[in-house]
């Protein structure tokens, strides 16, 4: 009988250590995650790609109308196939690459790129943020099978300021959206116009709020102006408050030229 209850004696006492360990080394509740990576503007970040199909992910805040460029680029030089996605915090996705330079040979690197960027790395140019938020840029291989460091780039842009009374003369490359900044008074209008000299492309015009929300726009201007060609651009906007808004211009099919822009007084 003794040696039954030394025996359940024992038992029982690794049976407390053993509930005490679990206690012990169990968490006790929600543990913060400080292992989010921000981006700042043209400081590279390193993230590690693990092969299983995952991205890595860095955020950076960003504000309405400013103009970011991302490029993602294999450590070892030409190592990864890496792909890049942009997104916002509703996941929604605002642009995404693979092969920066689309297969082309001996094309410019984008300005604030690092020179050695390899045709296999990947970048996304000149992307209009379309609201205040934090936004998060995902990198992988094309396949998820591939393991190693991948430096991040983010660039953000300061967009060119347009007066009124002060034509312009923009050059767009290929896909190339630019933007210019706008600050006008409550009740102010203007007349915006894009034209090409030659009338040879097909410009497009887009007003927005410093929100995001377009608020004019216009492609073909339709109207009797004999200095016009058929398809440039020509809209007249209101301000609806005091502010600074976004003027966007591009290329209909995103062919690559250079366009006169100007901003008139309007009735």
């Amino acid at each position: 009988m003794g040696r039954i209850m030394n025996r359940l004696f024992r038992m029982m006492v690794f049976l407390c250590i053993g509930v005490s360990l679990f206690i012990w080394g169990a968490p006790t509740g929600a543990q913060s995650d400080d292992s989010t990576v921000f981006l700042d503007s043209n400081t590279p970040v390193v993230l590690r790609l693990g092969g299983d199909g995952h991205p890595a992910a860095a955020n950076f805040n960003g504000l309405a109308g400013q103009v970011v460029t991302l490029a993602a680029q294999s450590a070892e030089a030409g190592a990864l196939d890496t792909v890049l996605e942009l997104a916002t915090s509703d996941d929604e996705r605002l642009a995404y690459n693979d092969d920066w330079a689309g297969g082309r040979e001996n094309v410019a690197v984008p300005v604030g790129l690092p020179s050695d960027l390899a045709p296999t790395d990947a970048a996304v140019v000149r992307v209009a943020l379309p609201a205040d938020g934090t936004y998060s840029v995902r990198v992988n291989t094309f396949n998820g099978e591939g393991t190693g460091e991948v430096r991040v780039w983010l660039l953000v842009d300061v967009p060119d300021v347009l007066t009124v009374g002060e034509p312009q003369s923009p050059v767009l490359r290929a896909a190339e959206v630019r933007y210019f900044t706008l600050e006008l008074a409550a009740d102010q209008t203007v007349t915006l116009t894009l034209a090409h000299p030659r009338g040879r492309l097909d410009p497009l015009l887009t007003v927005s709020a410093a929100d995001g929300e377009i608020l004019a726009d216009n492609d073909d201007h339709g109207t009797s102006d004999p200095a016009l060609n058929l398809f440039d651009s020509r809209l007249t906007f209101t301000a609806p408050a005091d502010g600074v808004y976004t003027v966007a211009v591009r290329e209909f099919l995103g062919r690559a030229g250079v366009f006169n822009l100007r901003a008139e007084a309007g009735e």
